[in-house]
C-alpha cells in the first residue's frame, strides 16, 4: 500500500490525467481530482511541488504541455504503459498516406496501432523486459530521418534482479559488482520496431530502419502486427533476419482482431491470467531469433542524446536505476 505523497500520486494519476497533451488538465483542477481520491491534507504548494517534481522523473506518469500549464498522462513511462499516443504521420507503425484519408480511417488505425503496442510491451513485461517508448522522436515536427535513428521501443532487460521480503523487484548489489568485476554488463537493450503489415514493397525500408537503429544497443527485433501470409515474402524476411540477426515477430493480429481487443487503458489493466488467454488467441510466430551482441554502444547512445530528448531519458533512466537499485 502507498504510504507516501509521490507514491499514492504514482498510484492515482494514471487514472486520472488524459492520455493527450491537448486534454491536458491545468493543476487547479488536477488538485481537486487528487483530492478527492486521498485521505491525508495536503497544502496546494505541497501538491503542485510533487506535480512538478515528477515531470522531470521519465518513470512517472506526470508530464507538462510545452509551453503551458497543463498535466497529461506520460506516454513514455518506464515499466508501465500509461500511454501510447501516435502524434503524426512519421509515426513508424502507421502507414504513409494514412494521414491523407478520412480522419475516421486515421482514428481507426491509430487505436489499433496503439493497442498493437500495448500487447507488445505487455508480452515484453512478461519475459522481464521493460519497455521504454520514443515518442518525441516522432512527435509531429520530428525530423523524418529519426525513422533510421531510433526505436519505437528500447527493451531493457536487468540481468541482476532480485526479490526483497515484501514481494518487490529491485537491482541486486552484489551481484552488479561481480558482473562488473568479470566486465559483463547489468543489463541489456534490445530496440524495437513496430509495424502493422509488411508488403514486397515496404519490407525491406521497415527491415533496415530496424537495422540501422539498432546499432547502439544489444540487439534489434521486428514486431510486425498481421501475418504473412506470403510465403515468398516470409522466407525473404526471415532470410535477412538471419544474416542481419535481426528478430523478426509477426502476431496474427488482424483488423477485427485488434477491433475486438479491449482499449489500450483496459490491455494495461488485465491481470495476468486474463492477459494470457487473450494471447492464446493471437497466432505467433517467431521467423528469425534475435542476435545479442555483448555490449551495448553507450558512446553511440549518448552521441545521440546530445540532440534527441527520448535517448537522454533512456540514460538518465537507466543511470537512476543503477544509482538507486530500483527501477
Amino acid at each position: 500500500m502507498a504510504t507516501t505523497l509521490r507514491d499514492q500520486l504514482k498510484d492515482l494519476l494514471p487514472d486520472i490525467l488524459p492520455e493527450s497533451p491537448s486534454e491536458s488538465v491545468k493543476g487547479t483542477e488536477l488538485i481537486r481530482l487528487v483530492r478527492l481520491r486521498i485521505p491525508q491534507e495536503y497544502s496546494d504548494a505541497t501538491l503542485r511541488y510533487h506535480f512538478s517534481i515528477m515531470c522531470c522523473d521519465p518513470s512517472s506518469p506526470i508530464a507538462k504541455v510545452e509551453q503551458g500549464q497543463g498535466y497529461y498522462l506520460r506516454s513514455y513511462s518506464v515499466g508501465g504503459f500509461s500511454s501510447d499516443a501516435i502524434h503524426s504521420s512519421s509515426q513508424p507503425s502507421l502507414e504513409p498516406g494514412l494521414f491523407e484519408q478520412a480522419p475516421g480511417n486515421v482514428d481507426l488505425a491509430i487505436t489499433r496501432a496503439r493497442k498493437f503496442r500495448a500487447v507488445v510491451q505487455r508480452i515484453a513485461m512478461g519475459t522481464g523486459q521493460y519497455p521504454f517508448a520514443f515518442e518525441d522522436s516522432f512527435s509531429s515536427g520530428a525530423p523524418l530521418a529519426n525513422l533510421w535513428k531510433f526505436p519505437d521501443l528500447a527493451l531493457v532487460a536487468w540481468h541482476v534482479l532480485t526479490e526483497n521480503s515484501d514481494g518487490r523487484v529491485s537491482l541486486d548489489r552484489p551481484a552488479m559488482a561481480v558482473r562488473a568485476a568479470a566486465g559483463l554488463p547489468s543489463f541489456s537493450i534490445t530496440t524495437a520496431k513496430l509495424k502493422m503489415h509488411v508488403t514486397h514493397e515496404n519490407f525491406r525500408e521497415s527491415f533496415f530502419q530496424c537495422v540501422s537503429h539498432s546499432e547502439w544497443a544489444n540487439a534489434g527485433a521486428l514486431h510486425i502486427a498481421g501475418a504473412i501470409s506470403d510465403g515468398q515474402l516470409a522466407d525473404q524476411i526471415r532470410t535477412l533476419g538471419a544474416h542481419h540477426g535481426i528478430g523478426v515477430t509477426t502476431y496474427g493480429l488482424t483488423p477485427d482482431g485488434l477491433d475486438q481487443m479491449p482499449d489500450t487503458a483496459e490491455l494495461r489493466k488485465l491481470r495476468d491470467s486474463e492477459f494470457d488467454a487473450l494471447c492464446a488467441r493471437l497466432d505467433i510466430r517467431i521467423l528469425s531469433p534475435a542476435r545479442q551482441r555483448p555490449a551495448t554502444d553507450w558512446a553511440a547512445l549518448e552521441s545521440s542524446a546530445e540532440s534527441n530528448s527520448d535517448a537522454k531519458r533512456l540514460i538518465s533512466w537507466l543511470r537512476q536505476c543503477l544509482e538507486s537499485e530500483t527501477f
